[in-house]
């Protein structure tokens, strides 16, 4: 029986909670599983693959080729995908879903040497930061098994919220901010935060949820430290004396 599109995302979860992935691997093998449906990969029992540019991919998963190069040779190396392509710039490379059809084996599973292979001395750290990002994000494991097709960079999140005027009219009034303006600062400041808590997916609609909870917080929070700064002694000034 061959493998259909949410057991291809359930093999994911299922590894991942073995040991989890980066934020780039993630983000890749959801890119690749939406090429494959569009392809008609999981359907179709004549299509055993699919192909894609390096420049579309690098475009829709927001990554360098570098970065790309070594999320597709994790994932082929877990079992999760194998791809080739001729070697040639510019040219589309296949993709097979291990476990979607039965991919042949005279494929060559080496990326082309006219590739780039090194990566400058930072890339560890910052796939260290995007793992431990992944592995403390505050989704719940039935969020993770439901809605990732729909995760995005919070960054994407933050300019979709900033463009919704009806939402942050609601908010103003709710919170009584005052002013859509006022609502904009604040979501900036959400999003700020999460960047500092190692939060860097979110889809829309938890967003918004968790901008809508930690607000009033923030709110009582700047509230009292107001209150502690009115009720401090005025230090004395020059002019005093």
């Amino acid at each position: 029986m061959n493998m259909t599109y949410i057991d291809a995302i359930n093999r994911f979860w299922e590894l991942d909670n073995e040991k989890p992935f980066s934020a780039s691997d993630t983000r890749l093998y959801f890119v690749l599983l939406k090429y494959a449906n569009k392809s008609r990969l999981f359907a179709d029992s004549s299509c055993a693959y699919f192909t894609q540019t390096n420049k579309r991919i690098m475009a829709d998963c927001g990554i360098s080729i570098n970065t790309l190069i070594s999320a597709k040779r994790r994932l082929q190396n877990i079992g999760l995908i194998r791809f080739s392509s001729s070697g040639q710039k510019g040219d589309v490379t296949k993709y097979y879903i291990l476990g979607a059809k039965t991919e042949p084996k005279t494929e060559p599973k080496t990326e082309p040497k006219t590739e780039p292979k090194t990566e400058p001395s930072i890339k560890n750290k910052e796939e260290e930061s995007e793992r431990d990002a992944h592995a403390h994000t505050h989704e719940s494991p039935i969020f993770q098994q439901i809605g990732n097709l729909s995760l995005k960079m919070i960054d994407e999140c933050k300019d979709e919220v900033l463009a919704d005027t009806r939402y942050l009219e609601i908010i103003a009034m709710n919170n009584r901010l005052g002013s859509v303006e006022k609502s904009q600062e604040f979501v900036v400041l959400f999003f700020k935060h999460l960047q500092n808590t190692g939060v860097m997916r979110k889809s829309l609609s938890d967003f918004k949820a968790h901008f809508g909870s930690w607000l009033p917080k923030k709110l009582q929070e700047l509230s009292k430290t107001n209150e502690q700064q009115e009720n401090e002694p005025k230090k004395p000034t020059v002019a005093d004396f």
